[in-house]
């Protein structure tokens, strides 16, 4: 009886040791099965982090671009990627998870980064291009009215040197600082716009002394007005190409000589004469300008 119960105890203390063998084996087997999913979705994204930050061709147009801020965003990508390559051979796994989504993050910043840079950029060329086409057309009319008056365009100008600020602003968007290239342009733009106003100063004097009274003067300034917005408006219906390319610029102008000449018929049903033909003449200054961008001589 006593060896059928020692028998039975050695039996029942072998069951029991296999049993804890087991669930040790099986609990393995199971963390192991697990850690190995996790490490295949941790391989995956460590070889979407390297594709992007080392192998993508944005990548390439980020370093190619000379955008500081984005560089600097994409070589902490490729830091994290490197610290979570550690930390994977290390089996520190959270961590390695956490040093690829800091590299993503980064990696994503720098694309968008770069990306809205050239975007502005490309406004901004735009906008250099439009006003260096609009400055050539404004010096042809001033170089006409030299002409015409034997007087130098350096006087005209008064001493201001355009051409070298041309230059300069040429050299700024060499090095594609676009908004100090506009800036300076507009400036040459609004030189030119002066000399070619005070150069038919004194033509516009000769018509002022001819009137009887304002409202003559008025009804003048109205139909010289109506009679520039048809030639804009004849501009807006032009095949050149390089009128074409100017037709929002224009257009806009004649928008705005609309409000101007609304305003001005407002004014002078108050009886503010005066007023209403200075606002008159504003608004043909517009129409003139978009006239001369065009490349007419007035």
């Amino acid at each position: 009886m006593q060896v059928a119960t020692s028998t039975g105890r050695r039996e029942l203390v072998l069951f029991f040791s296999m049993f804890v063998l087991y669930l040790l084996v099986a609990n393995f087997c199971f963390a192991a099965d697990m850690d190995k999913e996790k490490s295949g979705a941790l391989i995956n994204k460590l070889t979407f982090l390297e594709n992007m930050a080392f192998k993508s061709v944005r990548a390439k147009h980020v370093e190619e671009s000379g955008i500081v801020n984005g560089i600097n965003l994409l070589n902490l990508a490729k830091g994290n990627y490197d610290k979570a390559w550690k930390y994977f051979q290390m089996n520190q796994y959270g961590q390695c998870d956490a040093e690829i989504n800091k590299g993503i993050k980064n990696v994503t910043a720098a694309f968008k980064i770069v990306e809205n840079r050239e975007n502005d950029l490309s406004v901004a060329e735009k906008k250099y291009q439009r006003l260096l086409e609009s400055i050539d057309s404004y010096i042809k009319s001033l170089q006409l009215i030299s002409q015409e008056k034997g007087v130098s365009i350096e006087k005209l100008l008064a001493g201001v040197d355009i051409v070298l600020m041309i230059d300069g602003a040429k050299r700024n968007a060499s090095s594609k600082m676009y908004g100090r290239a506009v800036a300076v342009l507009l400036e040459v733009e609004e030189q030119l716009e002066r000399a070619i106003t005070l150069a038919r100063e004194k033509e516009t004097i000769v018509y002022k002394l001819e009137f009887d009274n304002p409202e003559s003067e008025y009804k003048y300034e109205m139909e010289r007005n109506i009679k520039y917005q048809y030639l804009v408006g004849m501009l807006l219906k032009s095949s050149d190409i390089k009128i074409k390319s100017k037709n929002s610029l224009i257009k806009k102008s004649l928008d705005h000589n609309e409000n101007v000449v609304s305003e001005a018929k407002t004014l002078f049903e108050r009886g503010e004469i005066n007023l209403a033909i200075s606002t008159l003449e504003k608004g043909t200054l517009t129409l003139m300008r978009a006239l001369r961008m065009a490349g007419m001589s007035l």
